[in-house]
């Protein structure tokens, strides 16, 4: 993984899946300023999120048991940032939206599938493995899974909604 976080870096953790890389460090803006920055890293080194602290010296860094959220120790103060992961999401052509559940471990998609219909408020969850992808159209869902057990394959599930209108 290369970082090129343009930090002088302070302290650095992995979330407790291993999907989120926390760097928090200060970044040299010009040659009289320096700000300090939390950027969050996916394993593969992108950049999901950066965000500016106050405060001159970053000491601590941890994350929560269900990594959603950080403290930072500055100074002689702790902050605590909530972290959103993206979430996996499609809608088809009748507005039936399907959302990836954190079920189980917290995880985004592990656990299963809420298919949401907003014209009549139901609501039915599928128990899919780990959700990478989902995609609607039509009256048609197609949804990217790698199954059970996290195994090296990866499944293709299609559903069909049907709306009745009274």
């Amino acid at each position: 993984m290369d970082l090129q976080a343009e930090l002088k870096i302070s302290c650095l953790k992995w979330n407790s899946y291993g999907t989120v890389l926390a760097i928090a460090g200060r970044r040299i803006l010009d040659q009289k300023t320096e700000s300090n920055i939390l950027e969050l890293r996916d394993p593969y080194g992108r950049q999901l999120r950066s965000l500016k602290l106050p405060g001159k010296i970053i000491s601590g860094l941890s994350w929560g048991p269900n990594s959603t959220r950080l403290a930072i120790t500055i100074d002689s103060t702790i902050y605590f940032v909530n972290v959103r992961l993206p979430y996996v999401w499609g809608i088809c052509d009748s507005g039936v939206l399907a959302t990836a559940a954190w079920m189980k471990n917290g995880q985004n998609g592990d656990g299963g599938i809420i298919f949401s219909n907003p014209n009549d408020g139901d609501r039915v969850i599928k128990n899919i493995g780990s959700v990478i992808a989902i995609s609607g159209y039509g009256d048609y869902f197609a949804v990217l899974s790698r199954g059970e057990e996290r195994s090296k394959y990866i499944c293709l599930y299609t559903y069909l909604f049907i709306i009745y209108i009274l």
